[in-house]
């Protein structure tokens, strides 16, 4: 919320530009950003469409955010991780 405060009137983009806020920044820009924390860009957008999945979103919904034309596409985004199986293993199993 204090973010979206202070970005310009002028902009319709969440992350706008320094040199022209009516544009967006750029992918490079991003990956700048995000390169000193050892993140990728997609791992964001990974954890965006997974989030939207896991929030009960229709998967057409998050296919038509991803930029996805079809559905299979979205669909690997539902798949569990390693991790996930292991605590589901974990919480049937608890003695």
């Amino acid at each position: 919320q204090l973010y979206l405060r202070t970005l310009p009137s002028n902009s319709d983009w969440l992350f706008p530009s320094r040199q022209d806020p009516r544009k967006p920044i750029t992918p490079r820009t991003v990956q700048r950003i995000l390169a000193p924390y050892g993140l990728h860009p997609h791992a964001l957008r990974h954890t965006f469409l997974r989030s939207l999945l896991r929030s009960g979103t229709d998967i057409s919904s998050v296919a038509a955010l991803a930029g996805h034309q079809n559905l299979t596409t979205t669909l690997r985004y539902t798949l569990p991780h390693m991790e996930e199986l292991e605590q589901a293993i974990d919480r049937a199993f608890r003695a």
